[in-house]
This record gives C-alpha cells, sequence and structure tokens, in this order.
C-alpha cells in the first residue's frame, strides 16, 4: 500500500505534465494569432503606404497640435483676435479646415458627402486613432497646393459647411463658426470679409 506521500507525490506529478502540454498549445496559439495580426497590419500599412495619405496629430497629444491648441486657448480667454500665421508659425500659404468627424466621415455617417476631404487637400486625410476624447477642427496647412502639416486643434474654427479654404492671412476671431457650437468654439475670417 502505498503512503499519503507517495500518493501525493504521484498526483502533483501527473498535474505537472498537464500544464506542460497547454502552456505549449497557448504559446503556439499565440504565436500563430502575432503572425496573422502582422501579416494583417503589413496588408493594411502597404495599402496605406501606396497612397498619399496626411495623418493629422491629435492636439491631445501635445506637440504642434497641441502648441496650436494652447495659443487658440489664450485668443479664447483674451476675447481678441489674432492672425493664425500668428499662432501657427511655418511655411504655409492656405488652410483648410475641417470638422475631425468630416475627416473621418465614412458612408453612411452624418456629414458623409458633405465635401470630399481627402480631394480638397490633395491626400487621403486621416486621424491616427479613434479619439476617446473631444475634437475640433483639423487644419491643414498647404504650401503650393501640398499639405505641410495636418493638426486637430481641439477648438471648432469651421462649420460644417463651406468655405474650406483660407489664405495666410486668416484670423481666429472670437465667435461660433457655426450656431450650433457650444463649447470650445472659434471663427475663421478673413480680413476685410467681416462676420
Amino acid at each position: 500500500m502505498a503512503s499519503l506521500d507517495d500518493e501525493l507525490a504521484r498526483h502533483l506529478r501527473r498535474r505537472r505534465r498537464r500544464p506542460g502540454k497547454w502552456v505549449l498549445l497557448a504559446v503556439a496559439a499565440l504565436v500563430a494569432a502575432y503572425v496573422a495580426a502582422v501579416g494583417v497590419h503589413t496588408l493594411t500599412t502597404d495599402d496605406l503606404a501606396r497612397e498619399d495619405t496626411c495623418v493629422a496629430s491629435y492636439a491631445e497629444d501635445g506637440g504642434a497640435a497641441g502648441q496650436l491648441r494652447d495659443a487658440l486657448r489664450r485668443v479664447e480667454a483674451s476675447g481678441t483676435g489674432a492672425p493664425l500665421a500668428e499662432l501657427a508659425p511655418g511655411d504655409w500659404d492656405a488652410v483648410y479646415a475641417f470638422s475631425a468627424g468630416l475627416v473621418v466621415a465614412q458612408p453612411g455617417d452624418a456629414g458623409h458627402g458633405v465635401v470630399d476631404v481627402d480631394a480638397a487637400v490633395g491626400c487621403a486625410a486621416m486621424l491616427p486613432y479613434r479619439a476617446s476624447f473631444p475634437t475640433g477642427s483639423v487644419l491643414f496647412f498647404m504650401r503650393e497646393g501640398e499639405v505641410v502639416q495636418a493638426l486637430e486643434v481641439g477648438y471648432f474654427v469651421a462649420d460644417e459647411q463651406a468655405p474650406w479654404t483660407w489664405s495666410r492671412e486668416v484670423r481666429v476671431e472670437p465667435g461660433k463658426p457655426d450656431p450650433a457650437c457650444v463649447v470650445r468654439c472659434l471663427r475663421l475670417v478673413e480680413p476685410g470679409a467681416g462676420g
């Protein structure tokens, strides 16, 4: 008759062997899933690389978009306007402005078909990921017809309808670009255009 210690040791030895097989199968499944995910990502990335894409930076992520958002906050707080060229220096001669919703609109979405953002700016306009925070307008800074910088600025400066493009002389002014705008609202105004 086997002692209790022998029974326990035999029972534990048998259990140790089984998890090893399951661990090996789980690792193999994870490796297969990883290889499949990398393959899908590579195919998607290759497709995007073939197109002329322009990916906008989010203000929430900092960088130039965050700096412009902070400058827009100062305009809002002061209650006085400022030339956009002073808030967003750089080598650009025109700017397109669209709500982030229009930039990412897909067939069936509200706003889809209002404007072909890709055709307007000359590239496949996109945001880097689906935001879990409030977004505003996306500004596409252009130089000689090419996008030099695309920034989501955390403020609504564009209406849901034309005009979409402004010159380097455009000013950022307090006020609503659209009557439906409730928070973080500023307007783009061409000098001499009033408004």
